[in-house]
C-alpha cells in the first residue's frame, strides 16, 4: 500500500488531519485497526467537531543566556518553564553569537511569553529575556 490516496495536513502542534480519499483503502485500514498508519503516527482518532486541541507550538526568542550556559540542556530546562522543547534554532549548533537564539516549544496553555526570567546556575542568577516571535 502506498500513500497515494492519503492526504496528511497539519492542524496544529503535533496534530494532523489524515484524509483517506479511497473508500476501499479506508475500509482496509479500519479493518486492520489503522496498523499501517500507526507506524507513522502515535495515536489515530476519528475527527469530530467537538475535538479540542490543547497543545500549541510557538517559536520564542531567548536572549541574555550566559555563554557558559549555552547548551542544549540549559535551553531544554528553560523551555520546561512553559512546556516542552521541540526544536532549536540554528544558532545553538552553529553559534554565530551568544546574544540570542530561537526555540520551538510545545505548550498546553495560552501564556504570556514576553518576560524576563532568572536562570539559576549554582548560586548565581542570570536574567534573560523570552519573547514570542
Amino acid at each position: 500500500m502506498g500513500l497515494g490516496d492519503i492526504c496528511v495536513k497539519r492542524i496544529q502542534g503535533n496534530y494532523f488531519l489524515i484524509e483517506i480519499l479511497d473508500e476501499e483503502l479506508f475500509d482496509i485500514l479500519k479493518q486492520r485497526d489503522w496498523s499501517y498508519l500507526k507506524e507513522l503516527f502515535i495515536n489515530i482518532e476519528p475527527w469530530s467537531e467537538k475535538t479540542v486541541f490543547s497543545e500549541k507550538v510557538t517559536w520564542i526568542e531567548i536572549s541574555g543566556v550566559p555563554m557558559h550556559c549555552w547548551n542544549y540542556e540549559t535551553f531544554k530546562r528553560i523551555a520546561g518553564k512553559w512546556g516542552t522543547l521541540v526544536s532549536m534554532g540554528e544558532n545553538l549548533s552553529r553559534v554565530n553569537n551568544f546574544e540570542k537564539t530561537d526555540m520551538l516549544i510545545s505548550i498546553t496553555e495560552v501564556q504570556k511569553l514576553d518576560e524576563i526570567v532568572l536562570l539559576e546556575v549554582e548560586d548565581v542568577r542570570f536574567p534573560f529575556s523570552v519573547r514570542k516571535k
